[in-house]
């Protein structure tokens, strides 16, 4: 079980000197592998800012691992 940001490595110029800076991929969302239970579902859905699941209904759906792999390298 492992909770994860998406980020992505940036460059900017900083006062003339060239930084780099991770930033979030997608803003707002974290990817969770864990192994998903009624008990689990409502823990993580009570989670204070936690507003909803992608998919359909709000009920969350799995993405294949290669996918998430892609989102987190």
């Amino acid at each position: 079980e492992a909770i994860e940001v998406p980020t992505e490595t940036v460059t900017e110029v900083k006062r003339g000197k060239r930084v780099e800076s991770e930033r979030k991929f997608m803003p707002g969302y974290v990817l969770a592998k864990l192994e998903m239970s009624d008990q689990v579902y409502h823990l993580v859905k009570n989670t204070p800012k936690v507003t909803g699941f992608l998919g359909p209904n709000g009920k969350p759906q799995a993405i294949p691992d290669a996918q998430a792999a892609r989102m987190l390298s």
